[in-house]
């Protein structure tokens, strides 16, 4: 094969890998990505967050004739918007010089997206998340992604809304364990077989609320070495994820600091988190 369009054959392989955001929480468009677990020649089930929205207070009712004041409810929190998620997001104003805005379409490597399956009962959750069209519980979402060249480094970035602080908290935790979990997972891509994805998890930067990162690591095909980091981390009622594809340590480190920066003064955030 003529080395230039090998390049680009890999490259394309890789931006498909990380439109579809392996790594434990999939906030980067990944509509399209299929996934399956085969466990014990069980049926697929699909996980869902175990959060639950508490209900609505019932609304203060009074007397016509009673004489004592109404009881005025407090003004309900203004939701995050898909508009200001998307203001949000990191722009190329705020990256170093030689990004650009990457508008490569998931799949883009044979037609069709890559796709996680695992025999593990450990790694069906790190699966299920990792396939997940939005944040579980995600009321409203945004995402961007950024490249410095058509072989990387890539930043994928996506915010999701879900409504209040423990919604993330208790989602992050799930991240957390479904990372902790699994090992290992089988990552198929078209035109390219099958590669074995080693998980691994590694220390998050320490910027947001309940920050987690994992790092994943393929072995054979022609993904044979790749590495991607991705970070998830919340800032108030919301997930921030970064998935990243060739970046050393303190790009990572000072991608997620930009990231929670521009979301906590979009947001009007005034906690910095840990």
């Amino acid at each position: 094969m003529d080395p230039t369009l090998a390049t680009r054959r890999r490259a394309l392989l890789i931006r498909s890998l990380v439109a579809c955001a392996v790594g434990g929480l999939a906030t980067v468009a990944v509509a399209g990505c299929g996934s399956g677990v085969a466990a014990a020649g069980k049926t697929p089930v699909t996980t869902t967050s175990a959060v639950t929205s508490p209900s609505p207070p019932a609304s203060a009712t009074t007397s016509a004739t009673s004489s004592a004041p109404a009881t005025v409810s407090a003004p309900a929190a203004r939701p995050r918007t898909t508009a200001l998620l998307t203001t949000a997001l990191l722009g190329l104003d705020d990256l170093p010089p030689g990004w650009s805005v990457d508008n490569a379409a998931p799949g883009a490597g044979g037609g069709s997206s890559p796709s996680m399956t695992t025999t593990s009962a450990a790694c069906q959750d790190f699966v299920a998340l990792g396939s997940a069209a939005s944040a579980p519980g995600s009321k409203a979402s945004a995402t961007t992604s950024f490249s410095a060249g058509q072989d990387g480094p890539f930043i994928d970035e996506g915010i999701d809304y879900l409504g209040s602080k423990v919604e993330v908290a208790t989602l992050l935790a799930r991240v957390a364990a479904a990372n902790r979990s699994c090992r290992t997972v089988s990552l198929t891509l078209p035109g390219a077989g099958r590669s074995t994805v080693d998980v691994a998890v590694v220390s998050p930067p320490r910027v947001g609320d309940h920050p987690v990162a994992v790092r994943i690591t393929a072995r054979g095909g022609d993904l044979d070495g790749l590495e991607m980091t991705q970070v998830v981390t919340g800032v108030d009622d919301t997930v921030v994820s970064l998935t990243l594809v060739g970046a050393v340590p303190d790009d990572v480190v000072s991608s997620t600091e930009d990231a929670v920066a521009k979301a906590r003064d979009t947001l009007k955030v005034e906690s910095a988190g840990i």
